[in-house]
């Protein structure tokens, strides 16, 4: 069983059909929502450069870092 232990839900930002087929496409089980901790931004220049390199980073091969227990 597969469960995200810290999800915060913002249907401003993703609606719940959304992540219900994410959890579903990721064969995740359960989720622990947690609400929002400030109202959605924009990210854009550097910081958007910066947050598609942590992306790239975590979905790429250093996501094995991740896994280690």
């Amino acid at each position: 069983m597969i469960i995200d232990m810290h999800y915060h839900l913002d249907e401003r930002m993703e609606s719940i059909e959304h992540l219900l087929d994410q959890m579903e496409k990721f064969k995740i089980d359960k989720i622990a929502l947690i609400a929002p901790m400030v109202d959605p931004f924009h990210v854009e220049g550097t910081a958007e450069k910066l947050s598609n390199f942590v992306r790239f980073l975590l979905t790429g091969f250093w996501h094995r870092l991740g896994l280690i227990a």
